[in-house]
């Protein structure tokens, strides 16, 4: 993956997702899916995937599709494995991109071509959250928010990802935000 890709790719929406994981972080490490506000993440859970990650690559899986995202994806479906979906693991962006935040413990931000069933969507913008394991510090399981677009991904960034050094925010200010 490379590296580079432009902030200003990261909307309003995901800066607020962003924000409101990062003031749950306890002394640096990742969250619990434990310690998510119903409240907020209600909201976020509807435009978000999760996959479980606690196993080896071959195994990880999704376990959750938002209802606003269902319309966008193929067979991204509860129970699916990424081996099931993708093929080879190794040539599939978004697989390293689960397998980089289960390894860095941090969250990271991409951008892909789109290839789904929904006519002028070109793109997709999507933030990647790391969640531990509550009774280890492994990271077990990935939130994914997602965003549709009709403009293409830049070619200098498809598929890349970083670190996303977004400002804290208070978790009262996040949700008063939604």
């Amino acid at each position: 993956m490379q590296a580079g890709l432009s902030l200003s790719l990261i909307s309003d929406a995901m800066g607020r997702c962003f924000g409101y994981w990062n003031g749950l972080r306890a002394g640096g490490s990742a969250p619990t899916l434990l310690e998510l506000d119903p409240f907020f993440s209600s909201a976020l859970t509807e435009c978000a995937i999760a996959a479980d990650v606690s196993g080896p690559p071959e195994d990880f899986a999704f376990w959750a599709v938002g209802n606003a995202l269902l319309p966008y994806v193929k067979d991204t479906r509860p129970g699916r494995s990424f081996a099931e979906l993708h093929g080879e693991l190794g040539d599939s962006l978004l697989w390293q991109a689960y397998a980089a935040v289960k390894t860095r413990g941090m969250p990271h931000f991409a951008a892909f071509d789109y290839d789904g069933p929904v006519p002028g969507i070109r793109s997709t913008r999507e933030l990647f959250l790391p969640f531990r394991q509550p009774e280890t510090s492994d990271i077990g399981d990935v939130l994914t928010v997602v965003e549709f677009s009709t403009d293409p991904v830049p070619r200098d960034t498809l598929g890349a990802s970083q670190r996303v050094p977004l400002p804290v925010k208070s978790r009262r200010r996040v949700l008063a935000t939604t």
